[in-house]
């Protein structure tokens, strides 16, 4: 739609326009951050196969924290802007509707996502690096020993 044409519409219908511009905006701040954690992810494996083959290689990649934390930056960012639209969307929605019901659904589902981000945000932050292959097999180890059933 020509940019233009917005100027004839009524001001309710170029409201609800913004509202999608700045949504597609945070989907797109989305896909980025899908593109870091790919990277991340990528990075991960290299390290991994370079610690197995050669151990001084994997000394020279960069380390995923900084990568990882950028994304989940945005990500959270972006379930921000999401969490308060559905909690406008909740606070004009008529009372005693099944609109109504629905849109809390849509706000509590919001806010736990968001919670989950912050969480997963928190872990990330405080995890010890994991670029040895001695943590890495130390991890195996443990994971491992979680796993076996209590006697």
């Amino acid at each position: 739609m020509n940019n233009c044409n917005r100027n004839n519409l009524p001001d309710e219908v170029q409201s609800q326009l913004a509202v999608i511009d700045q949504s597609q905006w945070y989907i797109l701040i989305i896909l980025a951050a899908i593109v870091l954690s790919y990277y991340s992810v990528n990075l991960q494996k290299k390290q991994l196969i370079c610690s197995a083959t050669d151990p001084e290689i994997s000394k020279c990649l960069p380390s995923t924290l900084p990568i990882q934390a950028v994304s989940s930056i945005m990500v959270i960012v972006a379930l921000i802007f999401f969490f308060h639209l559905s909690g406008e969307t909740l606070c004009n929605t008529p009372c005693n509707t099944k609109e109504r019901c629905r849109s809390g659904l849509n706000h509590l589902s919001s806010t736990l996502v968001l919670v989950a981000a912050l969480v997963r945000f928190g872990l990330l932050t405080t995890a010890p690096a994991q670029n040895s292959q001695a943590n890495v097999i130390q991890n195996e180890t443990q994971l491992d020993i979680d796993v076996e059933p209590a006697v």
